[in-house]
């Protein structure tokens, strides 16, 4: 009789949305038809999971750094790119006052 392995343990799964430059999304689907996956998913798990392990840097950082961050809230986040989003048109505003300023 042959043994029975237990089922792997399941990973929580999060979902992430983000913007990817078309050319890099052309590619990532083609690599995933490439190694015959379903979907993506696989392939950015295992590009990321290959970052991670190779990044000496950010090995000695998490070492320095053993507790992540608190999670902001989506309010939060929509918030600091508020002020960011203004701080950053003032200072173009700035920068088109200076540039006009040399011009005269």
């Amino acid at each position: 009789m042959p043994l029975l392995r237990p089922p792997d343990p399941q990973v929580p799964k999060r979902k992430f949305y983000v913007r990817i430059e078309e050319p890099l999304a052309v590619t990532l689907d083609r690599y995933a038809e490439f190694l015959g996956a379903t979907g993506i998913d696989h392939v950015i798990n295992q590009a990321l999971e290959f970052v991670f392990r190779k990044d000496g840097d950010f090995k000695e950082w998490l070492s320095q750094n053993p507790q992540p961050a608190p999670r902001r809230t989506l309010s939060q986040r929509k918030k600091t790119r508020s002020v960011l989003n203004s701080g950053a048109a003032q200072h173009g505003q700035k920068e088109a006052e200076l540039e006009e300023a040399r011009r005269l």
